[in-house]
C-alpha cells in the first residue's frame, strides 16, 4: 500500500491508546502483509473540508512518487462548523481533483454514526453529498455506516480502540492491491 490518509481527529487516531487509530494499525496491517510501510497518516484533529483543501496539494504533492492512493476522510467537522452541504460537495470534488491530478486512485469514506446529547446526529445529507461525488467523479466509496456502533464510539463521535480497528479492517477492504 502506498497510500495517503488526509482528514481529521480520526483519521489522526484520536483516542486509540492501543495502536494509535486505524490509519497506524493500517500501516502495521500493511507491513504484516509484505505489501509496504508507505502509509502517511495526514489526519488534524478539527480539519474541515476547508482547512483540508488548504493543505492537500502540498501534502501530496511531497509525497510523490511514493503515493498511489488517498484516501480522504472528512465531513463530521464539516458538519460541526455548519459548512454548507454544498460548499461541502464542492470541496469533496475539488480534494478529488487533486488527488487525481497526482495520478491516484481516491476514496472517500462514508460518515459513521455520531451521538450528540444522547441523540444519533443526522448526517445523512453529508454522507450523500459524499457519495454523488463518488458516484459522478468516479472515486470510490467507503461506507462505514454499517461498521460503527455506539459502543464503538469513546465520546459519541471518536472512535475507541475497537472502533478504529474496525474502521482499519474496513478501508484495507477496499484499498487493498
Amino acid at each position: 500500500m502506498h497510500v495517503a490518509l488526509i482528514g481529521d481527529s480520526i483519521v489522526h487516531g484520536y483516542d486509540d491508546q492501543e495502536f494509535g487509530g486505524w490509519g497506524a494499525r493500517l500501516k502495521i496491517l500493511s507491513v504484516a502483509e509484505e505489501k509496504s510501510d508507505l502509509v502517511f497518516n495526514l489526519g488534524i484533529p478539527g480539519n474541515s473540508t476547508r482547512e483540508i483543501l488548504e493543505r492537500a496539494d502540498v501534502e501530496i504533492r511531497s509525497r510523490q512518487p511514493f503515493l498511489n492512493k488517498v484516501v480522504y476522510s472528512t465531513g463530521t467537522n464539516d458538519q460541526g462548523k455548519d459548512v454548507p452541504v454544498a460548499e461541502f460537495k464542492e470541496n469533496l470534488a475539488k480534494l478529488g481533483k487533486i488527488a487525481a491530478g497526482h495520478g491516484n486512485k481516491v476514496f472517500f469514506m462514508g460518515l459513521f454514526l455520531c451521538v450528540k446529547d444522547g441523540e444519533p446526529r443526522d448526517n445523512s445529507p453529508y454522507d450523500n453529498a459524499i457519495q454523488s461525488v463518488c458516484n459522478e467523479e468516479g472515486y470510490i466509496y467507503i461506507p462505514t455506516a454499517d461498521v460503527i456502533v455506539e459502543e464503538d464510539l469513546v465520546d459519541g463521535c471518536h472512535p475507541n480502540s475497537k472502533g478504529h480497528s474496525k474502521l482499519c479492517d474496513r478501508v484495507a477492504e477496499y484499498i487493498r492491491d
